[in-house]
């Protein structure tokens, strides 16, 4: 996967949501299904999705590659 790319939310992890406000948990796991563009690729193979939050490769499927360049 590589920015650019979309992604479905497969789950959100516990450690995402420990010790958050319900409020915040309630909002991640409703992205579950949802469709997000990967914005930036972080460290230890991070997605940041969408401007606000990150998930590992395992928690998203592909859905739609961007073509890589010439």
């Amino acid at each position: 996967m590589k920015v650019g790319d979309r992604v479905r939310v497969l789950g959100i992890p516990d450690w995402l949501v420990h010790n958050l406000p319900e409020e915040d948990v309630h909002h991640l796991r409703a992205q579950v299904g949802q469709v997000h563009e990967i914005h930036e690729l972080q460290p230890g193979g991070y997605l940041w999705l969408s401007g606000w939050f990150a998930l590992e490769p395992c928690d998203v499927e592909l859905v739609q590659a961007v073509a890589d360049g010439p």
